[in-house]
């Protein structure tokens, strides 16, 4: 493969989805722990792979019953071979362990990685939600897509998407994704 690919895992139970990509370096594994994005929807499993360098990669899924508290089984293992890195420096978002995580989809960015002063423009489709925000700005909803531009400002600084809800008259937020600038 030669770009960004998106795995669909379909299952009749609803499950939880992870994956690991390990890179074959030689005859050592390294691993690449922020090379895969999983999500769980409708009993389905999106796994999107993009890879930081050429070579031979393995990719482990692992799988568990929603409801369950176990462990997480592996269920998949795919070879795969990359022949060209379009974005080297590309990073998905760090997810938060959130049960509001499973049933969202970051449509933009999907870099983690943002540029330093900067207006990024964010949308995450989230119909489960009442409200997200970034860090505390509150983006504006529409039939359960979220959108907003948010100036970044120095680098380092961590741009947090939350599930935002309200309990009377405090609002609380809940860790989903985290963006960072560079």
């Amino acid at each position: 493969m030669n770009d960004e690919i998106e795995l669909t895992l379909k299952s009749q139970n609803r499950l939880l989805f992870k994956a690991r990509l390990s890179h074959f370096d030689g005859m050592w594994i390294r691993e690449k722990t922020n090379a895969t994005f999983s999500k769980s929807k409708n009993g389905m499993g999106l796994i999107s792979v993009h890879r930081p360098i050429v070579g031979k990669y393995r990719l482990d899924i692992f799988a568990k019953h929603f409801s369950d508290e176990g462990s997480f089984l592996q269920v998949a293992v795919y070879c795969i071979t990359c022949n060209i890195v379009k974005d080297s420096t590309f990073e998905f978002p760090m997810v938060y362990s959130s049960d509001h995580t499973n049933q969202c989809e970051i449509m933009q960015p999907r870099n983690a990685r943002l540029p330093v002063n900067s207006e990024v423009m964010f949308e995450i489709r989230a119909p489960h939600m009442k409200a997200v925000s970034i860090n505390q700005k509150m983006l504006e909803g529409n039939c359960g897509t979220f959108r907003g531009a948010i100036m970044t400002k120095n680098k380092g600084l961590a741009y947090n998407v939350n599930a935002v809800f309200f309990v009377g008259s405090i609002t609380q937020f809940k860790g989903m994704f985290q963006f960072y600038t560079v």
